[in-house]
């Protein structure tokens, strides 16, 4: 059986892999928003985005990552409302949701977790 510190450095090596990882998450997730607003309305693109979203949000904070996890779990339940509708958020409310996706996606620094 392995011990405390084998499992925290079996920890540790996830953390790190995941973060290793993070930067191309957000780049993915600020690209299908980017392509999103370039074209019409598509509920197949929203539910992409929404799985994306969603994905970050459990996973980042078990990773070490809370304020990534709260950030992106805000704009999954503004873009849910809209992620199966014919037609797409308003205006304002696209703009509410890009606010959040801004800050999910930039501004981070040094993501080692």
């Amino acid at each position: 059986m392995p011990d405390e510190s084998d499992i925290q450095a079996r920890l540790q090596a996830l953390r790190t892999a995941y973060a290793e990882q993070l930067p191309d998450k957000l780049a993915e997730v600020a690209r299908q928003w980017a392509g999103m607003q370039a074209q019409p309305w598509s509920p197949e693109q929203a539910a992409v985005l929404h799985r994306q979203l969603h994905t970050l949000a459990g996973s980042a904070p078990t990773f070490g990552f809370a304020d990534i996890g709260r950030r992106a779990r805000q704009a999954e339940r503004l873009l849910k409302a809209w992620s199966n509708a014919l037609h797409g958020p308003g205006e304002g409310e696209a703009a509410e949701l890009n606010g959040h996706i801004q800050a999910l996606c930039t501004g981070h620094g040094d993501l080692r977790a």
